[in-house]
């Protein structure tokens, strides 16, 4: 399922609310539970389909919209079990201000363009450092040096700590590994419940989190000491950081475009080389503490981007006197209004003449004589930000 992404003005906590049920369920998260109309249960278990489902449950007040994150959900008792943080993350929409809404079926993202930590990361850390996932194959009684059926034992060695995630509510714990007898077969020093027939065994079989809403940090839905289907705290914390050093991918202000990198995910603490999971390759982007939240970050393969001033604007064109453009050789570009009049405004180019641009899209603001322009290749949005140096970015309305 490709990405869906969306970017709408929210006058009011309704639209928000239409808009990130419309994404969720177009990047292929499936409706579980219709709580009420204002409280739904989704559920995924992720693009490539490997891992537990996960479950989330978002629901809307007045003036703000609420997403938790479930191991379980029962859609009959319309209760949820081994949730990963005892709160709700929260996005505010308290008043009028864009919406930034995305989701593929690893990830669902949600932002309004407030400063701070009002924006929601969940879903799955998608590329694992130990990907081998394995499941169980007959039912597994609780007891000391078990030997639990597997549909292969590939990647688990003798004396290794790996855990196990039911698939019928008995929720999550962490074994030793005392011997690998085949193929198919793995010894454990003790299993602390019965688990039903398909459990997921690895060493990091459900990879799910939420973000915090005011750090770099979120909450793992199956911290390694979690027990049972016990709901996480808020000492279950995972760490979200870039693998670059950050000195290496400031952006290149010299060619007006920013380095798109993947994030890492590790349980806390991150100084134990042990404890990384894996990491993020969606389009979330490291970038240097200056960013500001609704600031424009523009990509342009071709370095220095072609430059110009307004002398003329209707509600979805601008004009730029002088220029000698080849016909149509803008089109499918990005306009990007970074001085006077509609600065920060952005728009698909349709097409071109030799001077003047015809958009996608109607101005929100329309520029004039004032207006300076670049043409780009991509253009993004800072859409949420939890510390100096993280920000999560989400591409425009204009695409």
């Amino acid at each position: 399922m490709a990405d869906v992404s969306l970017t709408i003005y929210c006058p009011t906590v309704s639209t928000a609310w239409t808009s990130i049920n419309s994404v969720i369920i177009n990047a292929g998260w499936i409706l579980h539970d219709t709580v009420s109309a204002t409280n739904i249960v989704y559920k995924s278990n992720g693009e490539e389909g490997i891992f537990p489902y996960i479950y989330l449950r978002i629901y809307t007040s007045a003036t703000e919209i609420y997403f938790e994150l479930y191991l379980y959900w029962d859609a009959t008792a319309h209760t949820g079990t081994a949730k990963a943080y005892a709160g709700a993350n929260v996005v505010y929409f308290n008043t009028a201000i864009w919406g930034n809404f995305a989701a593929n079926k690893d990830m669902v993202f949600a932002a309004t363009q407030l400063w701070g930590g009002y924006s929601v990361l969940v879903g799955f850390c998608n590329k694992l450092f130990y990907p081998n996932i394995t499941n169980t194959t007959s039912l597994s009684s609780a007891g000391d040096d078990i030997t639990l059926d597997v549909s292969s034992s590939s990647g688990i060695v003798k004396g290794q700590r790996i855990q196990i995630v039911g698939v019928d509510s008995e929720g999550r714990d962490q074994l030793q590994v005392t011997d690998v007898p085949d193929g198919t077969s793995v010894t454990v020093l003790n299993l602390p419940r019965e688990y039903a027939s398909g459990a997921f065994l690895g060493v990091t079989p459900c990879p799910a989190f939420t973000s915090s809403n005011t750090a770099l940090s979120g909450y793992a839905l199956c911290p390694r000491d979690a027990v049972g289907d016990a709901n996480g705290d808020s000492g279950d914390d995972i760490s979200i950081f870039s693998p670059l050093n950050r000195d290496y991918i400031n952006p290149d202000y010299s060619s007006y475009y920013y380095l798109l990198t993947p994030l890492a995910v590790a349980f806390y603490p991150n100084s134990v080389s042990d404890s990384l999971i894996g990491y993020i390759d969606n389009d979330l982007i490291k970038l240097s503490p200056s960013g500001s939240t609704n600031d424009i970050f523009t990509i342009n393969a071709t370095g220095t981007p072609e430059q110009g001033v307004v002398t003329a604007a209707t509600s979805n064109s601008i004009t730029s006197s002088g220029k000698s453009w080849t016909v149509n050789e803008w089109a499918n570009k990005r306009v990007v209004i970074v001085d006077g009049t509609g600065e920060g405004e952005t728009n698909a180019i349709a097409s071109n003449t030799s001077d003047t641009l015809t958009l996608t899209y109607n101005w929100t603001t329309t520029p004039d004589a004032t207006s300076t322009f670049y043409i780009v290749d991509t253009a993004y949005r800072l859409a949420g930000r939890n510390v100096q140096y993280f920000c999560i970015l989400e591409q425009l309305r204009s695409i």
